[in-house]
């Protein structure tokens, strides 16, 4: 579950260069105010409750920073296959769940920085949070405050403690949950559109089960092209995120097995965090279902159809409780047990996956970045596979380009650069395909 985030440094313009010694003043220089990044997860014993975090202070860098070198002749392909093989090592749970890379050999004489980080510390708008503060500027103002591991005693007390407070919340969970399940049902009774529903896609390559064996590509296309689309649309920028995603996928699919009847789906995780929540870490993440509308061929039908069936997901989100995924998270192990008993039964009896794959969608840095006056020139992230999702697309955007990167395994779609290849042939043609539709505008008489 750990996500990375790969930025692109141009150190042309420094006389030292960029070397993994750069990194480690920065960290020296900046993990002091950054909590998330001193953080260790201690079990409680027999694991009565959930881990807890606990702040031990600077970390042994040496033991968090690396150098790799991209081989010959260092182009976007070798980097990806870097990339892959530092993405299917987990990180080591005894020190915090984070590495800093540091890759050279590239072509154009920029480094990549990799960022691998466990998702149980930041989601997407933190994690972008976290990028800031790791670069040239201000310095946050909270200040390290280290602490004694608990004697396992004391962990105990703890965690026993947590299981009866959640044991006296689980009748208002499940009282919740029931009656976002009657808001649903009546929603449904009301003909009003609904979000896809989960074992309804078809069964791919990727819905097998994932494997740990990371693959990943990446693209990026212009921000101004996706904004394009957007407003001669009038849908959202997520909307055509989503419908870029699905036509790279459906494209994929046609020139391999075939486009399924059934439309796919997707899981997509949206924010519920609150503007001043940018520096409280954690996930604050829900999940909403829309159609993919791969069955429909006309891209900009396919568009408004996703765009339909995002809103209605968003509706059937808010009505429901925005909060109860949250909370039941609090309730990992009958959550999880539930959603795997189910995942395998479906497998077995219906051939269905949950949904088809993750579409991520995030809103990167703004301003430009720069670290020890190398400026960023882009960034990637891979996210994480869960499950029977074995396909992940997720968009960042950063100053004027959108980046996906695609991840999968390598036992599931051997050829991930196919798929994200066709991610800015589907952007041309969206947007040459919104462009037809607005009619332009009628001259005035002289």
């Amino acid at each position: 579950m750990h996500t990375l985030k790969i930025g692109i440094l141009d150190p042309s313009g420094r006389a030292e260069g960029y070397t993994v010694d750069t990194i480690k003043r920065t960290l020296r220089e900046r993990v002091p105010h950054l909590a998330p990044l001193r953080w260790r997860v201690v079990p409680t014993p027999g694991r009565v409750s959930h881990p807890v975090w606990i702040d031990v202070g600077l970390p042994d860098f040496d033991q968090h920073v690396r150098q790799a070198t991209v081989p010959a002749p260092g182009g976007r392909v070798e980097l990806a296959e870097v990339v892959s093989a530092i993405a299917s090592t987990p990180l080591d749970r005894t020190r915090p769940l984070w590495e800093l890379w540091l890759l050279d050999g590239l072509d154009d004489g920029t480094v990549a920085v990799v960022f691998k980080l466990h998702h149980a510390l930041a989601d997407g708008l933190s994690s972008a949070q976290l990028i800031i503060d790791l670069m040239d500027g201000e310095v946050p103002d909270a200040q390290a405050q280290p602490e004694q591991v608990p004697s396992s005693a004391r962990l105990l007390a703890v965690g026993v403690r947590d299981v009866v407070g959640l044991a006296a919340r689980f009748p208002g969970l499940a009282a919740r949950s029931w009656r976002a399940s009657a808001a649903a049902g009546a929603r449904r009774k009301s003909g009003a559109t609904m979000p896809a529903k989960a074992f309804t896609a078809p069964m791919l390559a990727w819905n097998t089960g994932v494997t740990p064996h990371r693959w990943y590509a990446f693209t990026d296309v212009a921000l101004a092209d996706l904004k394009a689309i957007k407003d001669a649309s009038g849908c959202t920028l997520n909307d055509v995120v989503l419908a870029v995603s699905a036509g790279a996928v459906r494209s994929y699919l046609a020139d391999g097995h075939g486009v399924p009847a059934e439309t796919l789906t997707a899981a997509v995780p949206i924010s519920i965090r609150r503007q001043d929540e940018t520096r409280t870490w954690g996930n604050r993440l829900s999940n909403v279902f829309p159609s993919l509308a791969t069955d429909i061929e006309d891209p900009v039908a396919r568009l408004h159809a996703i765009h339909d069936s995002m809103a209605a997901a968003k509706e059937y989100h808010d009505a429901r409780d925005p909060e109860l995924w949250q909370d039941w998270w609090d309730f990992y192990p009958i959550l999880h047990a539930f959603q795997r008993s189910a995942t395998r039964m479906m497998h077995r009896t219906a051939k269905r996956p949950t949904y088809s794959m993750i579409v991520s969608n995030v809103r990167g840095p703004s301003q430009p970045l720069s670290s020890n006056g190398a400026p960023l020139r882009a960034i990637y992230s891979m996210g994480p596979l869960v499950d029977d999702l074995g396909l992940n697309i997720t968009a960042w955007s950063y100053l004027e380009r959108m980046s996906f990167g695609v991840v999968t395994c390598k036992e599931l779609i051997p050829d991930v650069w196919d798929l994200a290849e066709r991610i800015p042939v589907a952007v041309d043609e969206l947007l040459a395909a919104v462009s037809s539709t607005v009619a332009p505008p009628t001259s005035e008489p002289a």
